[in-house]
């Protein structure tokens, strides 16, 4: 398992991908979608942890590991505070800028 930080194996790429949240998995790492960046910004603001988010969005905590967990809601949260950002209400997301909170 990944869940040490290390590559992840075909079978938890195969795992990832499966999860429609998933943008890219490769061995290296991950990226996820636009609509989970959304999803962890309301479930953060809704009092949960890194691990309850990413549970929350169905992936496997044990398969990410720790950091990673951390990772998903440390830098969605610091992309939606970007100085690209216009207001609370809209953020800059990779190539999508100023999304909108619905």
């Amino acid at each position: 398992m990944a869940g040490n930080g290390s590559s992840f194996t075909p079978e938890e790429i195969a795992i990832l991908r499966a999860n429609p949240y998933t943008l890219r998995a490769s061995a290296s790492g991950m990226s996820i979608t636009m609509e989970a960046k959304v999803r962890v910004l309301e479930l953060y603001e809704s009092g949960m942890s890194s691990r309850q988010i990413v549970e929350a969005l169905g992936y496997d905590c044990e398969i990410l590991g720790a950091q990673r967990v951390k990772n998903i809601v440390r830098n969605t949260r610091k992309e939606a505070a970007s100085p690209r950002s216009n207001n609370n209400d809209t953020f800059y997301l990779g190539n999508v800028v100023n999304y909108t909170l619905v």
